[in-house]
């Protein structure tokens, strides 16, 4: 029986819709072993999956920015490795003045606000509701305390490697950049890792690697065989992913999570 889950959220614990199908939402269910999602999106994305799957520990969001406890508001916050908002207003002021045509959303702890909008049909792709849109000044003056993220939206893939060479020649230190698909790039702090969340947990819980199942989906940092005893990839993972991994589940569309708790007898 597996002691602990921790989860991708987009293209393993979502489908392709941004969907958790009822299939997979059962099956966690059934098992019963407290969940940690691993993500870059906010906090408050994650409310509608984490109330059907009934969990209260503590989830990764930002990127590892933020480790926090649900239902728990503010005083849930258990990590948090906030950018500098000055700063984060004076990039994006740049960032608008060199790529027009960006979307730029930018989040705290609790809200997430539009800059300059992206493209609906983006935004649909993600599973994610439009945001609020509101002058730089007014949203660094009158609603923002901490910024946590700031996502780009890019209307044409080409671009990234433009706005990632504008945003090294800046030579700001204190962040780091996370690609995320073809059209979208987060800046979060430089002190922002997935692998510091995963360290509270398995201090909090004490846990150790045989306790623990992985569903990855994406070969980024963090690395399944530093942690996780059992190491599942969806079937739509990265060919890496999948080459590391104790078990190659079926895809994100076809209730992987659900078939490889299953066929590891963990129900």
């Amino acid at each position: 029986m597996a002691k602990y889950i921790f989860t991708a959220l987009d293209g393993a614990l979502l489908n392709d819709l941004g969907n958790l199908t009822t299939t997979t939402a059962l099956a966690l269910n059934n098992l019963g072993a407290p969940l940690s999602i691993i993500t870059g999106r906010a906090p408050f994305e994650l409310n509608g999956v984490l109330k059907r799957l009934q969990t209260d520990a503590p989830q990764i969001a930002f990127h590892g920015a933020l480790i926090y406890a649900p239902r728990t508001g503010k005083k849930g916050l258990l990590g948090a490795w906030p950018l500098e908002a000055l700063a984060m207003m004076a990039l994006v002021r740049s960032l608008l003045a060199s790529f027009p045509d960006l979307g730029i959303s930018v989040f705290d702890a609790v809200h997430g606000y539009a800059v300059k909008e992206a493209t609906g049909e983006r935004y649909k792709l993600l599973g994610r509701k439009r945001l609020e849109v509101l002058p730089l000044q007014e949203l660094f003056d009158t609603k923002l305390k901490e910024v946590y993220m700031i996502s780009l939206m890019l209307p044409e893939a080409h671009l990234a490697k433009a706005v990632n060479e504008f945003l090294h020649r800046l030579h700001l230190r204190d962040i780091r950049i996370v690609t995320v698909g073809d059209r979208q790039l987060d800046i979060v702090s430089r002190d922002a890792r997935p692998t510091r969340g995963i360290d509270y947990i398995m201090t909090r819980y004490r846990l150790y690697a045989g306790d623990i199942v992985y569903f990855g989906c994406h070969y980024d940092e963090v690395r399944m065989a530093d942690f996780a005893g059992v190491q599942i990839a969806m079937g739509n993972a990265e060919p890496a992913l999948r080459a590391d991994a104790d078990y190659v589940t079926s895809t994100n569309n076809d209730n992987g999570v659900a078939q490889a708790l299953q066929r590891f007898k963990l129900l």
